[in-house]
């Protein structure tokens, strides 16, 4: 019917407005990481293990059969200027160290790690919280970002690190 196209298209049409939602934040959250880091290459680096867990967390979403939704499409903008944060607390204590590369590496992941851990937690059991609802695209919003934040951990404290040490920009303050 047409009301049922006239659904469609309005649906449609949001959606392609929160994929380039998604797609300004990450340009202005990685030109803004550019600028406070004062290196276009380490902000590259540092927007990967921010980038690969949405990519997963889409393919989660088509393994476990959720649909890309108005509440589903909405996880890559809030998930990205979320977890962004634990990889700039760890840039910033890196940054901040005037050792050795490996050592101020070192020092950094102590000195982040638990907060990071912590911060990861907590925003994953309050997005996980709303899987106890009954209310479907809320459900799949929690659940997605959920495991987007978790894998975002994964990223910052396990590929962030390696990235850095194997290609090593510059990180001086």
């Amino acid at each position: 019917t047409l009301m049922q196209r006239a659904t469609l298209l309005v649906h449609d049409y949001l959606i392609r407005g929160q994929v380039s939602s998604f797609g300004w934040a990450f340009l202005v959250i990685s030109v803004l990481m550019a600028f406070f880091l004062r290196s276009i290459r380490l902000a590259a680096l540092a927007m990967l293990p921010n980038l690969i867990p949405i990519v997963l967390g889409l393919a989660f979403m088509e393994l476990v059969g959720i649909t890309l939704s108005l509440g589903t499409v909405m996880v890559g903008s809030v998930a990205t200027g979320l977890v962004v944060d634990n990889t700039i607390h760890f840039l910033t204590r890196l940054r901040a160290h005037r050792v050795p590369f490996e050592e101020a590496m070192e020092r950094a992941m102590q000195d982040t790690g638990r907060p990071i851990f912590l911060t990861t937690a907590i925003l994953a059991a309050g997005f996980g919280i709303l899987c106890l609802g009954s209310f479907a695209p809320s459900i799949n919003f929690g659940l997605v970002s959920a495991v987007v934040t978790i894998l975002s951990l994964l990223g910052n404290v396990l590929l962030l690190p390696a990235l850095l040490l194997l290609l090593r920009p510059r990180v001086a303050a």
